[in-house]
């Protein structure tokens, strides 16, 4: 079995990807109205001066900064179901299809295979990429902005960011740190990344 990725060809891999995966969605997304976002950051960037200038109490800042958070997440869904499409696509079906490599595995001569060297089945690539690559974070919140609001959206939408954040970091560690370069992701998928040369 050849070599395990080292962790700056998964990254470089990874950029490239996400660099592919932002120009389609900005294409596709391109008809798509943003007036109702950019008011929305308006509204967010007003209230944020209200605050510091002391206009207004944090008691107050919060509740509309709550209320802020969802109207976003609301106006932004048509983007966000585009991005989790793009996703399945490239990263789910593109991927396994191509042996395990992406367009930026390809490039940097690495691929994902099953933990006994083997070729990776769809279930373990699709476990892999709904953790990894925010499929499974933006299931969750598009179902979120439909069966929550106020209080309870802002926490369930901190609180997924919170975990989505500390999984990446506690990711980026194992790679860099365990001798056998798993990540969370790896090891629930029982995949790993190969030198592809």
């Amino acid at each position: 079995m050849k070599g395990k990725a080292s962790f700056g060809k998964r990254a470089m891999a990874q950029l490239i990807d996400m660099f592919i995966v932002g120009i389609i969605i900005g294409i596709i997304s391109m008809g798509f109205s943003t007036s109702r976002i950019e008011k929305l950051n308006d509204e967010a960037n007003s209230l944020m001066n209200d605050y510091v200038s002391g206009d207004i109490s944090s008691k107050e800042y919060l509740s509309n900064y709550m209320d802020i958070t969802y109207d976003m997440n609301r106006a932004s869904l048509d983007s966000n179901l585009v991005y989790l499409a793009i996703c399945i696509g490239y990263f789910l079906i593109f991927q396994y299809l191509n042996r395990g490599a992406t367009i930026g595995k390809s490039l940097m001569r690495i691929r994902v295979v099953s933990s006994d060297g083997s070729d990776i089945g769809f279930i373990q690539m699709f476990i892999r990429t709904s953790i990894i690559n925010e499929i499974l974070p933006m299931i969750m919140l598009i179902i979120l902005v439909f069966v929550s609001m106020g209080v309870s959206f802002f926490i369930f939408y901190s609180l997924i960011s919170f975990i989505e954040n500390i999984f990446i970091l506690v990711c980026v560690f194992m790679i860099l740190y365990r001798k056998d370069r798993l990540a969370i992701h790896d090891i629930m998928s029982r995949s790993m990344v190969i030198e592809d040369k």
